[in-house]
């Protein structure tokens, strides 16, 4: 994979995460817009395709990983469980319409 940054992650990164919205915004594109099983706790250098191929660039993996340490921080900071907001953004409405192809 090139060092680009394709537009679906620069629309995912292009916003600095300072409040608790930002996170749960970063949260559901990375499980909508990416299309990953997100984990807080696991690295974009670990997501692979089908082919066992990276999923992102090292660049895209640099920005990726930047964000979500921010969004570590605003959780900390605001005492907010960044685990319990993955899961609240993994069965929202949108989360369920589209596993259901809806």
């Amino acid at each position: 994979m090139n060092s680009k940054i394709r537009k679906n992650v620069e629309n995912v990164t292009k916003q600095e995460i300072t409040e608790i919205d930002h996170v749960r915004r970063f949260i559901n594109n990375c499980f909508h817009t990416l299309k990953v099983n997100f984990h807080p706790d696991t690295s974009f250098e670990d997501y692979v395709d089908s082919e066992s191929k990276s999923s992102f660039s090292v660049d895209e993996q640099k920005i990726l990983n930047w964000r979500l340490d921010e969004c570590f921080e605003v959780c900390s900071k605001d005492k907010e469980d960044i685990y319990k907001i993955s899961f609240e953004e993994l069965n929202s409405p949108r989360s369920k319409r589209k596993r259901l192809g809806l």
